[in-house]
Order: structure tokens, then sequence, then C-alpha cells
């Protein structure tokens, strides 16, 4: 089945509008595993049932893994909205979860509905990469109180120790 990937407008936004190309997926869980590599950190993420033109998919039970799994639902009532947490929750029992959100969009032909984990958290922040071993220098600033902190040299990727601070500002 084809998919649609839905991201959050912003962090905590509850909208979620579709990025990127459609994706291929055996169930709603393969598809949402594919997804969650390229969430931006502190976003959420869902997919949605990708229907071309007319129809529905043929039925088939869902796939073992699938089987039992349950989305929370996110839903839309025009192509100029963004996608929304409506509260509704679908589950993959006699078929794939995301075959009740082709279902509904039959039902009703301005809607569209996508589904996401029901416990989704946003994306973690990407680790940190290791600082390197060159050298360096550390830029002059300002802080906020108008104290101007001095330029401080790194050597051998170590940390700045010490910094020194005019106008009577603190250094941290």
């Amino acid at each position: 089945m084809k998919y649609q990937v839905l991201h959050e407008t912003a962090a905590g936004s509850g909208q979620f509008n579709i990025v990127g190309a459609p994706i291929e997926a055996e169930s709603t869980t393969a598809a949402l595993a594919l997804v969650l590599p390229a969430v931006p950190a502190g976003l959420r993420y869902a997919v949605s049932p990708y229907r071309a033109v007319a129809g529905l998919p043929d039925y088939r039970p869902p796939v073992a893994a699938e089987s039992g799994k349950s989305y929370a639902v996110v839903f839309r009532t025009s192509l100029d909205q963004p996608f929304v947490p409506d509260g509704a929750t679908y589950a993959s029992v006699m078929t794939d979860a995301a075959n009740m959100c082709l279902a509904m969009q039959a039902y009703m032909p301005n809607a569209q509905f996508g589904l996401m984990p029901p416990d989704e958290q946003p994306a973690p922040a990407p680790a940190k990469p290791a600082v390197p071993a060159t050298s360096g220098t550390v830029s002059s600033g300002s802080s906020g109180s108008g104290a101007t902190v001095s330029s401080s040299s790194v050597t051998s990727g170590g940390s700045v120790s010490s910094s020194t601070v005019s106008s009577g500002g603190a250094a941290s």
C-alpha cells in the first residue's frame, strides 16, 4: 500500500502537513517505521493512506506483525487545511487500519485521514557529533547585560577553561 508522509508543522502544534513523495509499505506499522528516521527533531509524524483516483485496495487481512495494533487518527476536511488529531483510534483487526482510513475517505469525499502511533512523542534530536581534535579559535561575543567576553583560543580540541569579562558582567 502507498502512504503519504505527514510531519507536524511545528513542535507541539498538533497540525500535520504532507511532506515529500508517497512511500510504499506492507503495513501501517512498516510505513511508520520508514518515516521515523527522517522526522525533524521535536516534531511528531504520521502516515496517510494514498488514494490515487478512485477505488479501494483489495481486501486482505493484516499481516501477523500488524494484527491488533492501534493508531491515533489525524484528519482534515479539505486539502487547504492541515491534519489534526481527532481523538479517534483505528485498529488493525480485520484489515490494516489504513484501509479504514480509505473507507472513511470514500464515505467523506472531501476528507483525508492519517494514522500515528497512539503514544507518539516528538522525534529526538540527532546525536551531537564528537568534538574535533583540531585547534580553533572561539570568537568574541556579547552577553545580554552588555558585558563583552574576550576571545579565547582552544588547542587540541579542549574546552575553554577561563574567559575574561569586561563591564562587570559574569562569565559562564
